[in-house]
């Protein structure tokens, strides 16, 4: 752990090394960038695919894109911002510092969390209709809108549980970053993207591309994509849970949710919690608007799903290079700021804007010159072939405010990094309500919905002007060395760089637009993107741009990534300095640094004080050819500390592996020699000291030995008096004999103190954690160094106060004329004896009646104690068994010396010791990190009658989320089939007359006027012929064969008829979807009749009727006078849904 440093401390300024730093700045985020590239990839995929089956700018796109949205969005509004920036620093400090590695506080935060967000998501899903209504206009609500409404309901059902399982997935995603595994959280989206992309392959696969306009999803239709984006967002969550039971973490349910310190992490978090409500505010205002245009074929709501297109695009250089610099500038930034080396802050703000641009201001102009082939190849087939040009004008328009947006989020981070979070939110209300206001003023002075996706990403652009403005007036005020001109000059010049590489590849795709081979356009595309990048770097190297050239000289020299490290270890490896830790009186909030969401989805865990630097080492690897490797335990800047095993002795050890700098790795090469003395069993004993070979690390073998440090074990209270005595006598009795040789620890602390699950003591880091300390010197450390560490001991395990100050986990002692006061003023319960000992093995050197050697301290408690092992009641403690136990007693009324005043050599020696910014100690590193090495027993006394408490409460929830959804899902549904729907008259494509010949007929029957049966005009009718019968001789009927050009499903015939007494048939093909035979009535197969109809009837058909063709037949006719009979057909009508 990395001590906080001082402000008086020396910073180096940026501009010291500032291209050696650049380059570490691009080589962590080039780092970063490709962890999201397949994540970012599969999700192009999936809006690719809908795009191909459904359109970019139909009803049915709209429906999907809205369904999808929705969700996500209400989970920023009302839990991202909470849980990204209240809850996550409490999680990454309890953590971090909490004793049980943040156990506790994570169980209660996550039985909270999992309540509140399934409630929510539960008023949510039932509230589906309310919710739709804010996010949609009201054109959806009205009655010829009545089918889609009905379809985008149905979806909202099944995908609304989304919000619950966003929470679920960010909430676990951040117990993972803070115990330093990045990689699930970034990986999980791509199991997602895979399953919302298969369930669209069954779409395809079963009903094909959408091939007419303004269509309807059928209920099957909806329960596949809505089943298969939530399944893949459950997914994602659920690749979680290995993860987090591989870290260690056991998640049980707890209620005692008082005294988390969420109140006050809340007050200082609010202006970020605001922030994100208030571009969540604005894109309510966005996608109500975007959900009311309708385009020249009808359709209504598809802008939105172009919107998002376009988004998609032109988010993919921002998320993928400026949050990854973002986040490698916020530590640096940071450090400079807390040192209040202002004009520091500003440079490095500088060096990332001009790093960030040099990427984005040339995406921008692509954006801006080549949208239609750079959207054309994701979007433009199947039934996005005829709308694509929806998403690249409105990628035209957002590519107009990429270079604002960069500009803005970088200038925030810097806002950040001073830990300012009001400014940000103040400035967010201008954004916001720009974009707000310059949407509504757009989209409504034009209707024609084919440009309304553009306007209002025009309006997103232009808010970001404005912001850029406002924030840089703001932020100069803070940062006076901040250099507009200079960032607008560079920008100048990397506009200048890009003009003419966007020609000549505005030229290539131009040349290659009219090809028909989708395959030939990509090809031409990656043609031209090429040569862009060729004269790019050719203008900007003729210009002077320094970045430019930096970059392409880091790509060229660049190694692959070997895949161990992620980003913010690549990042903090680089970095001269960590980030310092906020003083726990007044711990610094860790806030999320990307609120508003737009760089990822998926934020990225600011810096830990923990990193896993890229040693090489992996989990496997033999070092010695005797030592292999099974875990990494802790992780440090001068150290590694690993689980390993002994493969000659076939037991596991201990390895520290060293990467420090040579001075100071053989300071603690030789400390670890000296070290084998320590031979006491009591010792956690150096087995081997290696030094570099053969281009290896050093490293240090000790033994392995379970247990549970003094500074975890008195989290649970004081120890008895009698046990805390008898763990100290321990203690002194292994020092005394290398005391008397002249060896010393140096540095005994609650986190070197040991207690075995046998109950016995091990001390840690004997003589190599003092090694570590720079400000130690080997002269100062004495055998009274060792005797005054054990009277502070003595002295916390007593009281459970620490008497120099707040440390190790605890509060610190009163104090008294500046030293603290006897630990029987802190706790009544101490006896008289041992107050008094401690006093005087506390008063130091050169005052009577004190205990200076540990010789004397162990005849002190002998003389208390007795000879007699407290062991087995220490193991008894901490191993979960009887409550209480019996213990040695100590008189009340043994004499001791008076209590001598506090020693000034004292004060110096301890002040030495115990400075705040030391190094951690050495091998207890591994014990605050590794769960399998130093487990924390389970809570005693659990009894069968608990084993309910296993149900996880997440699978409880999760149910019930769940069945919520389905559930109202299911009842649309059900009403749906339960009331009739109103039917509509399905189109007739071709009409024709029905009189075959094997059926005795004429071949014909009055062909030249069939259409006047379909003619819209009932005075006009299609007629029979005259026959002597009302059943005609010689054949069974006579009739009309309908094709609809399509299945439809069909619920009945409407017919008028000419003449009162007809019998009427309808009858299907037997292949009723894709052929009919005209040889013969015996072909078909009736399926209804109307007889003796008057002049209108219906003739209702089975339910669930799909056909493309019908044949209505006359088998008996009416009379029409003369002792003839003829019938007709004034008005035919296939209705249906």
């Amino acid at each position: 752990m990395t001590a906080p440093q001082s402000a008086d401390q020396s910073v180096a300024s940026p501009t010291d090394g500032g291209e050696g730093h650049g380059r570490r700045l691009i080589n962590a985020t080039a780092v970063m960038a490709s962890g999201t590239m397949i994540s970012r990839i599969l999700g192009l995929v999936r809006a690719m695919m809908i795009a191909f089956i459904l359109g970019n700018g139909t009803m049915q796109a709209g429906v999907l894109s809205l369904a999808l949205t929705v969700p996500s969005s209400l989970y920023l509004l009302l839990a991202g911002g909470t849980l990204n920036n209240v809850l996550v620093p409490q999680i990454v400090r309890a953590v971090t510092h909490d004793d049980d590695g943040g156990k506790a506080f994570v169980d209660r935060i996550m039985t909270g969390f999992l309540i509140i967000l399934g409630a929510l998501t539960v008023i949510f899903t039932i509230g589906a209709p309310i919710v739709m209504s804010i996010y949609t206009s009201a054109t959806w609500r009205t009655p010829d809108m009545a089918d889609q409404w009905r379809s985008l309901l149905l979806m909202s059902y099944i995908t609304m549980p989304q919000v619950f399982f966003y929470g679920v997935f960010f909430l676990i995603g951040q117990v993972l970053n803070a115990r330093e595994k990045f990689g699930p959280m970034m990986w999980a989206p791509i199991a997602n993207n895979v399953v919302a992309i298969l369930s669209l392959g069954v779409y395809l696969a079963m009903w094909g591309v959408q091939t007419s306009s303004g269509n309807t999803f059928t209920d099957q239709q909806v329960w596949l994509l809505g089943i298969g984006s939530t399944l893949g967002i459950v997914t994602q969550t659920l690749i979680l849970i290995p993860y987090l039971r591989r870290v260690g973490f056991r998640y049980r349910p707890r209620f005692d949710l008082r005294g988390t310190g969420l109140g006050r992490t809340f007050r200082v978090a609010r202006w970020m919690v605001g922030f994100v409500a208030l571009t969540s505010l604005a894109q309510v205002v966005v996608t109500n608007l975007a959900s009311g245009g309708t385009t020249a074929t009808g359709d209504i709501g598809g802008a939105w799903n172009a919107y998002q297109s376009a988004y998609l695009i032109w988010i993919l250089p921002h998320s993928l290079l400026t949050v990854s610099l973002a986040t490698a500038m916020m530590p640096t930034a940071s450090k400079f700021a807390q040192a209040d080396n202002m004009d520091d802050v500003a440079a490095e703000t500088g060096r990332a804007l001009r790093l960030a641009l040099t990427f984005l201001v040339p995406s921008s102009v692509a954006f801006v010159a080549l949208a239609s082939p750079i959207t054309r190849v994701p979007f433009g087939n199947g039934a996005g072939a005829s709308d694509y040009h929806y998403v690249a004008w409105a990628l035209m328009a957002f590519g107009l405010g990429l270079i604002p947006f960069t500009v803005q989020y970088l200038y925030l981070r810097a806002f950040y990094s001073l830990d300012n979070t009001k400014t940000p939110f103040l400035l967010q209300i201008w954004i916001s309500g720009a974009n707000a206001l310059l949407a509504v003023a757009l989209a409504f002075i034009s209707t024609d919905a084919a440009t309304l996706a553009a306007r209002l990403a025009l309006a997103y652009s232009l808010s970001y002007f404005v912001g850029v403005f406002l924030t840089h007036r703001a932020l100069r005020k803070r940062l006076p060395a901040l250099n507009g001109r200079r960032v607008l000059g560079h920008i100048g010049r990397l506009l200048l760089a890009s003009a003419p590489a966007a020609a000549a590849a505005w030229v290539i795709t131009w040349l290659a637009s009219g090809w028909s081979s989708p395959w030939l356009r990509l090809a031409a595309l990656v043609v031209a993107g090429l040569v862009a990048v060729l004269l790019f770097f050719f203008a900007a190297k003729r210009l002077s741009i320094p970045e430019a050239a930096s970059l392409l000289n880091i790509l060229r020299r660049r190694k692959a990534d070997d895949g161990v490290s992620d980003a913010v270890e690549a990042i903090i490896e680089e970095t001269e300095e960590l980030q310092p830790e906020a003083d726990g009186e007044n711990p610094e909030v860790q806030l999320n640094t990307d609120p508003d969401g737009a760089g990822v989805f998926i934020p990225v865990a600011e810096p830990l004080s923990y990193p896993d630097p890229d040693t090489g080492a992996i989990p496997g690897q033999l070092l010695g050819e005797r030592y292999e490797l099974i875990e990494q335990l802790a992780a440090g800047r001068s150290n590694n500390t690993w689980r390993a095993r002994d493969t000659v002795l076939g037991r596991p050890v201990l390895m520290i592996l060293l990467h420090s700098s040579p001075a100071h790795t053989q300071r603690v090469l030789e400390a670890a020699r000296a070290a084998a003395v320590a031979t006491d069993a009591r010792f956690l004993r150096v087995l081997d000291v290696v030094a570099d070979t053969d281009g290896a690390e050093p490293y240090l073998v000790y033994e392995y030995e379970p247990g549970l440090t003094l500074e975890k074990a008195l989290q649970a209270g004081p120890l008895p008096a009698a046990e805390a005595s008898w763990l100290i006598r321990e203690a002194a009795d292994a020092l005394a004999p290398l005391h008397a040789e002249g060896h010393f620890h140096g540095r005994l602390t609650p986190s070197n103190v040991l207690i075995t699950p046998s109950g016995h003591l091990k001390i840690l880091g004997f003589g190599v954690d003092a090694a570590r300390q720079e400000t130690l010197r080997r002269t100062s450390i004495t055998a009274a160094t060792d005797v005054l560490a054990l009277g502070d001991l003595l002295y916390a395990a007593l009281v459970v106060h620490w008497p120099l100050g707040r440390r190790y986990g605890l509060p610190a002692a009163p104090v008294d004329h500046g030293r603290a006061v006897p630990p029987r003023q802190v706790l009544a319960d101490v006896p008289e004896s041992l107050n008094e000992l401690v006093e005087r093995l506390r008063s130091g050197v050169g005052h009577s009646n004190a205990v200076t050697t540990a010789e004397g301290l162990v005849t002190a408690l002998n003389q208390q104690l007795g000879k007699e092992s407290l062991a087995a009641a220490l193991r008894t403690r901490f191993q979960g068994g009887a409550a209480e136990y019996g213990e040695p007693s100590i008189a009340e009324d043994q004499s001791a010396p008076p209590i001598p005043a506090s020693a000034a050599n004292h004060t110096l020696v301890r002040t030495m010791l115990d400075e705040e910014d030391a190094a951690p100690e050495f091998v207890s590193e591994a014990l605050d990190h590794g769960d399998q090495f130093t487990p924390v027993p389970p809570p005693p006394g659990r009894g069968a009658g608990e084993h309910w408490r296993r149900v996880p409460l997440l699978l409880v929830v999760s149910l019930v989320v769940a069945a919520v959804g389905i559930v109202c899902a299911g009842v649309l549904t059900w009403q749906a089939r339960a009331v009739a729907q109103p039917l509509s008259a399905h189109n007739i494509t071709k009409v024709q007359d029905f009189d075959p010949k094997a059926d005795g007929g004429s071949g014909g029957e009055n062909s030249r006027k069939v259409r006047l049966a379909v003619d819209g005009n009932p005075e006009t009718a299609w007629r029979t012929e005259k026959y002597a019968a009302a059943t005609i001789p010689d054949r069974p009927g006579v009739g009309l064969m309908i094709d609809l050009g399509m299945a439809e499903e069909v619920s009945s015939v409407q017919l008028t008829l000419v003449g009162s007494g007809t019998t009427v048939q309808v009858l299907l093909p037997k292949d009723p979807n894709h052929s009919a035979s005209t040889k013969s009535v015996k072909d078909w197969t009736p399926i209804a009749e109307a007889s003796g109809a008057a002049t209108t009837a219906e003739i209702v058909l089975p339910e669930q009727t799909t056909t493309r063709y019908l044949l209505v037949y006359l088998t008996e006719l009416p009379d029409s006078g003369g002792g003839k009979y003829q019938g007709g057909i004034a008005e035919l009508s296939v209705l249906g849904h």
